[in-house]
């Protein structure tokens, strides 16, 4: 510290025995020091003279000894009698003192700074700890919300690609109510794709509901139906399958706008099957003929539509949802499609529960079988049941058609008892076509509008080992210990019977729209445990029809011991049959939005024979595909299928494998069939083809109808035949009008008949079709036909002679 300068004289206006202290700084920054606030004196004790004192003083300037000892004492403390003998201290001791105060408040002023400085070293750790902290603590989301992972982020950890369920169990981890939303996407099912209504990576609070996306795999999305094509192309590419654009006919562009989408396949809101066929848009293009824009009209309005432009219309009914009750919801052949003029076509028009009874009534009673319920059912999770339609009236067992059931969902064969048990029933309609039991509880015969399917034959059928018998009808085989014996004459064996068992087999239960689902539920028809668990889960939707399928995944016991000599009364996995004991077991599961199959609104248009649509936005690729697609139709030949494969094309309506030109050898007369089965005639030889046009027809095959045709064996060939609508007779016309009608044979016009045979096929095979006679004088000295060639072969009604080298027509290749 710089030497202080003493003052000279007296200090003024400082009090007799007051030192003057100057304050710090104060005369360097030439201001007046304020005096302290005054007290008494205390008398200075003696201090030692220390090393620090010496060198303030050494280090000070000169003292005029005479100059101090004439100043006056003003500036000296006054001094205790006791220390007398040490009288009051020089100006310089005084000075020396203030030095040595100065270089204390030094020192202290830079142990302040080290404290200073070591305080916010100090401070500065703290809150990097804290930041550290801070950091480790949020990024394991112990606060600030949990994190939404992205894709990619979850594949870097685990090192493949995640599903939708996995992430689901992370996020219930970190406490967050996450639960799957199934959609269609490219992906393969079951895969991860994001979130609904949330972003990836973003943080939301413990708690929260979250929404994972699981992929269903490609499939038409829910809703596609009336959009504009152009508006759905990005999304129906992102599905990684074939797309293909086909023009269909509508006749009033006002309801069913240029552009805008009619039909697909598959359905609205369904999954894609086949990835290599993928998917078909219809796209509403304006037109004649029968237009898909007739779905949707009341059933008048479309019977008469339909009469006005030449077809033969007949009516049936389907279920379908309350809004479309009374309105038509499928047609046969499809509408929207090319149907030459006269054919027959049929209207499907929707009911409810209010129009159940009349699909199963006629005017003896209620009926065992309908084809009410017909159609392709699916539920939430997308697993799908198509139960097809029987309407050929091969069943005679009911004019109202039925559903053709030739195997269980568990694999069971049905198809040993003949086509009249080949179907599902409704009832006890066993041996005759009619309910047969007032006491039973059949839904059907209920009034809750719902209504049991199962197979015919289960009705009566039990299994023996693991042999399954038909117990309708005698025989001389009875069961003992689980292996059929023949009893012959040994009476003592009937009824004495053991080890046969009955089955939990396939069990349907319809519900249609409107139907009274409470009094269902309220019946005891349900297990109570399965109807509290649906009550946990989302309710159905009665406004659509639904079938329900008994699980047998969800029973602990799946047989139950036959009792000796019984036939179906007392079978407890059946409804109950008004005989014997009561004791049918509880169906399982009860409704819910997961265990209803919803039935499916289709359009089964033949998409290969529509020309494509141009959509805007498609892309070459997927023209191409579509191009491709309808070339290898176009291109598909019989020769590289085997018969079977060529009679389920022929029975959708794709002609493909057969299409082309077929000619007698010397060429005087030729049909040539087109992909959709149109045949034209062609040569100087006339064969007629139709009543309407002596020249063409529109072929079929015989699935489906009523007409028992020739009945060419399955491995030998393929019988084709024009519309049901060419049955002729007076002024009336189809199979029903003229075959039952009561007409002589001579008064009934047929349809064109014809067999295809493929190449390749031994003449030993098809000798004798159509009651021919291979040794027939008509055909002396003609040769066989050619084996190395596909042909076809004309049929009449009666006196046809064999196929012959002269008399088939061989394709043209």
């Amino acid at each position: 510290m710089p030497p202080v300068p003493m003052p000279s004289g007296p200090a003024v206006g400082v009090p007799s025995g007051f030192a003057s202290v100057p304050m710090p700084g104060a005369a360097a920054q030439g201001q007046q020091a304020q005096p302290k606030q005054q007290q008494a004196a205390r008398p200075q004790q003696p201090q030692p003279v220390t090393d620090e004192t010496r060198t303030v003083l050494d280090s000070s300037a000169p003292v005029d000894e005479s100059a101090a000892s004439a100043a006056p004492a003003t500036a000296s403390a006054p001094v205790r009698p006791e220390h007398s003998g040490r009288a009051a201290q020089s100006t310089s001791t005084t000075v020396a003192d203030n030095a040595g105060n100065d270089a204390t408040e030094g020192g202290k002023t830079g142990k302040s700074r080290k404290g200073l400085i070591i305080g916010i070293i100090v401070a500065v750790v703290v809150l990097i700890a804290a930041g550290v902290a801070l950091f480790l603590t949020y990024n394991n989301e112990v606060w600030g919300g949990k994190k939404l992972p992205t894709e990619a982020e979850l594949q870097a950890e685990t090192g493949k690609t995640v599903t939708a369920k996995e992430v689901v169990a992370r996020l219930k981890a970190k406490g967050l109510d996450a639960h799957t939303k199934a959609i269609f996407s490219g992906k393969p099912k079951g895969s991860f794709i994001g979130y609904d209504g949330q972003q990836a990576g973003i943080r939301v609070s413990a708690g929260s509901k979250v929404t994972v996306q699981e992929s269903l795999g490609p499939g038409v999305p829910k809703g596609t139906l009336g959009q504009q094509a152009t508006k759905v192309v990005d999304e129906l590419k992102g599905m990684n399958v074939p797309v293909h654009y086909k023009q269909v006919i509508v006749n009033d562009t006002s309801k069913k706008p240029t552009g805008s989408i009619v039909a697909t396949y598959p359905s609205d809101g369904q999954a894609v099957t086949d990835t290599d066929k993928g998917i078909y848009v219809g796209v509403a293009t304006e037109g004649d003929g029968l237009g898909a824009d007739i779905i949707g009209q009341s059933t008048s309005d479309a019977q008469s539509a339909a009469e006005a432009k030449g077809f033969d219309v007949k009516l049936a009914p389907r279920l379908s949802s309350k809004e479309d009750a009374g309105k038509i919801v499928a047609t046969e052949p499809a509408a929207g499609g090319e149907i030459p003029s006269g054919s027959t076509v049929t209207l499907y028009y929707g009911v409810d529960s209010s129009g159940v009874k009349d699909a199963y009534t006629d005017s003896t009673g209620t009926l065992g079988n309908s084809a009410l319920a017909a159609g392709t059912w699916c539920r939430a999770d997308g697993d799908c049941i198509t139960l097809k339609a029987d309407d050929s009236g091969d069943n005679s067992a009911s004019t109202h058609g039925a559903i053709a059931y030739t195997e269980g969902r568990d694999g069971t064969s049905y198809t040993n008892g003949g086509s009249y048990t080949e179907t599902l029933i409704s009832c006890d309609a066993v041996q005759q076509a009619y309910c047969s039991s007032t006491n039973a509880d059949y839904l059907i015969t209920g009034d809750t509008g719902a209504f049991e399917l199962f197979p015919h034959i289960s009705a009566t059928n039990y299994w023996c080992g693991d042999t399954m018998v038909n117990a309708n009808g005698p025989s001389s085989k009875v069961c003992i210990n689980g292996k059929m014996v023949d009893a012959g004459d040994n009476a003592d064996l009937y009824g004495k019977e053991s080890g046969s068992v009955y089955r939990m087999q396939d069990l349907y239960v319809v519900v249609p729209a409107g139907a009274d689902l409470d009094a269902l539920e309220s019946s005891g028809y349900f297990d109570k445990d399965a109807l509290a668990e649906a009550k946990k889960q989302q309710a159905v939707d009665a406004s659509r029809p639904f079938l329900l399928y008994r699980d047998p995944k969800l029973y602990d016991k799946t047989t139950s011991p036959r009792k000796s000599g019984s036939k179906f009364l007392s079978n407890p996995f059946l409804p109950y049959t008004g005989y014997g004991d009561k004791n049918t077991v509880a169906f399982k599961p009860a409704p819910s939005n997961d265990s209803a199959y919803y039935l499916v609104v289709s359009s089964d248009l033949d998409w290969d024979s529509l020309a494509d649509a141009s959509v805007k936005g498609a892309g070459s690729s997927d023209a191409a595909k579509s191009s491709d697609s309808s070339d290898s139709s176009k291109t598909k030949d019989a020769k590289d299928m085997s018969l079977s494969e060529v009679r389920l094309a022929l029975n959708d309506g794709d002609f493909s494998p057969i299409a082309g030109k077929y000619c007698l050898k010397d060429n005087t007369m030729c049909v040539t069939v087109d992909k959709t089965g149109k045949a034209v005639l062609s040569g100087s030889q006339s064969y007629p083809m139709s009543p309407d046009d002596p020249k063409s027809a529109q072929l079929s095959t015989l699935t489906g109808r009523k007409d028992k045709g020739w009945q060419i064996p399955d491995d030998v060939g393929i019988e084709l035949m024009g519309p049901d609508s060419d049955y002729r007779c007076d002024s009336e016309k189809g199979y029903d009008a003229c075959m039952g009608g009561g007409y002589p044979e001579y008064k009934i016009n047929r349809p064109v008949d014809m067999v295809y045979i493929p190449a390749g096929m031994s003449s030993a095979k098809y000798n004798g079709i159509a009651n021919t006679n291979p040794d027939d004088p008509q055909v002396a000295g003609q040769g066989e036909p050619d084996s190395s060639k596909p042909f076809l072969k004309l049929l009449r009604y009666q006196m046809n002679v064999p196929p012959t080298d002269k008399n088939v027509l061989y394709k043209v290749e």
